[in-house]
């Protein structure tokens, strides 16, 4: 079938990759304040995953194609939070 042959690519996958940190500083059974620490990793596999696909023309040759834009390879992320 020809629709189905002009499909997006389904070789989409993506892996990702968390932890956290609670720290509870206590005086005398009271609490004075808690530190949460989180580090994540997006994409850790590092696949440049279609983020979307366009149609290029060449206008030497007329003809037509899909291109597939990516974004976001491997990304880690830290995040520090104090509550009192």
């Amino acid at each position: 079938n020809e629709a189905l042959e002009n499909r997006a690519p389904l070789d989409f996958a993506r892996g990702d990759n968390g932890t956290a940190l609670v720290n509870n500083s206590k005086n005398e059974n009271r609490v004075l304040f808690i530190l949460n620490i989180h580090f994540n990793v997006y994409n850790v596999y590092n696949r440049l995953n279609a983020y979307f696909i366009y149609i290029y023309r060449n206008p030497d040759t007329k003809e037509s194609f899909a291109r597939k834009v990516s974004i976001l390879p491997i990304t880690p992320s830290l995040y520090f939070s104090v509550s009192f």
